[in-house]
């Protein structure tokens, strides 16, 4: 709980003091955990908590408004998919959505090494080098012509 205690300047406004951060924080992992399977909340809530510790310090009230700012939109979007996942509107949604391209430009390269560490991160393990000989004996004894007798 020590997130936001330090580190913060005491002229920001109500909604960029530490109660008000480690609020957003709380409601973002609540939303993590009521909505998004496993492997999706564990790469999100280390991000999450990565870029709040990070933001701890040294940021301004300006850099913390906006951080405060794209945290609320994503923390919007994030209920916005749940509740139509929940209602069946969207069968088969998925989380997230695609960035803009023009976002992407404006990006530094430490920026966009951390977007391609999050894919990473977020995408399903490769099959297993175990799996692949079984699928193909089963493949292979299965379309197998019948020998003759």
């Amino acid at each position: 709980s020590e997130l936001f205690c330090r580190g913060f300047a005491p002229e920001l406004t109500p909604q960029l003091t530490p109660h008000a951060m480690r609020a957003l924080y709380r409601a973002i992992l609540r939303a993590h955990r009521r909505a998004l399977p496993e492997e999706l909340r564990r790469v999100g809530d280390a991000y999450v908590a990565k870029e709040f510790r990070d933001h701890r310090t040294g940021a301004t009230a300006a850099q913390l408004a906006a951080f405060r700012r794209s945290w609320e939109q994503y923390l919007a979007e994030l209920r916005t998919q749940a509740a139509a996942q929940a209602a069946d509107d969207a069968p088969g949604v998925s989380f997230g959505k695609d960035l803009d391209a023009a976002l992407v430009d404006a990006m530094t390269d430490e920026q966009r090494l951390k977007l391609v560490d999050m894919r990473l991160a977020a995408a399903p393990p490769p099959p297993s080098s175990e799996s692949a000989p079984a699928n193909d004996r089963e493949s292979t004894a299965t379309t197998k012509p019948p020998s003759p007798r």
